[in-house]
């Protein structure tokens, strides 16, 4: 499986077109030979993730830069395929304390999701070894972003997340002087304390984030492969109320693809 740049992973989409940026994982066969190819835009932070569920091995490897034209070969061996591991972790509300049955977890390197029980027990097994991340949603509450490692043959426990259900919504704008498309350009917003949200524009390029925690010093920033890095800063997250974010000037540049090939060896 090849799994997007997380920033492209945790977005929340206007509209997806998978010839400009990869949001979600992809799913790529192998043959008998153990030969694999995938076409994808030119980018970097991709991941290959291989598992093999019935050995319950696997690796990760992260990292993979694909440019522009290029033909980027990425070999696994079986050497490097090891035990797996896994992850548990307790989901609650910040207000509250109380234990929260329904709240769902996905890892977004695998677009992977489980349900927490009525304990607000989420568990996740074989996982390759390496660094994955956690999108914790509950429909009351604002979602919550986690980076965790998983270590081959443990399971981590991850302790107690979270909720709160303070929250209000941003929505802003893009714009260009050239008559690149806008559609589909990744929009990620930074809070002071670090915790990262990420969206994607429509075809007027038009980006929405319905529920940000409340939070003063927001950054909004662009990410694309057609346009230059921009951001807008200093942004204020209201309680029940959509902040509207300044419209953002992006400078064009060329873009084209690259491609991932290799073997894999059981």
């Amino acid at each position: 499986m090849l799994a997007p740049s997380i920033i492209a992973a945790s977005s929340t989409n206007e509209s997806n077109d998978s010839t400009t940026v990869v949001t979600e994982p992809i799913t790529v066969p192998v043959d008998a030979l153990g030969n694999y190819q995938v076409q994808v835009p030119a980018g970097t932070d991709y991941s290959l993730i291989v598992t093999n569920t019935e050995l319950s091995t696997g690796t990760k490897i992260d990292n993979i830069a694909v440019r522009s034209g290029q033909t980027l070969t990425q070999n696994i061996t079986a050497a490097e395929q090891i035990l797996t591991g896994g992850a548990t972790l307790k989901v609650s509300s910040l207000l509250t304390g109380s234990f929260l049955e329904g709240a769902t977890a996905t890892i977004l390197e695998l677009a992977t999701t489980q349900q927490a029980n009525p304990e607000g027990i989420i568990t996740f097994n074989d996982l390759a070894s390496g660094t994955y991340h956690l999108v914790i949603s509950h429909s009351d509450y604002v979602n919550k972003y986690l980076a965790f490692s998983v270590v081959s043959e443990q399971v981590i426990d991850l302790q107690t997340i979270e909720l709160n259900n303070q929250k209000g919504s941003v929505i802003g704008q893009i714009s260009t002087d050239s008559s690149a498309e806008l559609a589909n350009t990744l929009v990620y917003a930074r809070s002071t304390d670090g915790s990262v949200y990420s969206a994607i524009t429509n075809t007027s390029g038009t980006f929405t984030f319905p529920a940000l925690p409340v939070a003063e010093g927001y950054r909004f920033i662009i990410v694309s492969n057609l346009f230059d890095s921009a951001k807008s800063d200093e942004v204020a997250v209201i309680k029940n109320q959509t902040t509207t974010v300044e419209n953002i000037v992006l400078t064009e540049r060329s873009d084209n693809f690259g491609s991932l090939t290799g073997y894999v060896k059981f």
